[in-house]
């Protein structure tokens, strides 16, 4: 585990938890509200629970989370390829 993995893995769970507390007070149109806040209080101690009994008990098991899929690059295997009415896709290539 590298300290930059941890760093990804660390700000995927904040935004997660921002992204459905913007959801929450967006629906909800005002911040106030109690039950999203005891959601939000709920998630964050699941989340930091969880990550540290896994940490503290099985840190092999986190690194494997943190890891690509063996032999895959993230820079590599995917191209653009134009359909015949000029809208363009990202398709995975075979090897």
């Amino acid at each position: 585990m590298t300290a930059k993995s941890i760093a990804i893995y660390i700000f995927g769970e904040i935004s997660g938890i921002a992204g459905m507390s913007v959801a929450l007070f967006w629906s909800a149109g005002r911040t106030d509200w109690w039950p999203a806040w005891a959601a939000i209080t709920v998630w964050v101690a699941w989340y930091a629970t969880m990550d540290v009994i896994i940490f503290r008990f099985n840190p092999g098991l986190l690194a494997e989370r943190l890891a690509l899929p063996r032999g895959q690059n993230l820079g590599q295997g995917h191209r653009e390829h134009h359909s015949p009415n000029g809208a363009g896709a990202l398709y995975h290539r075979r090897a």
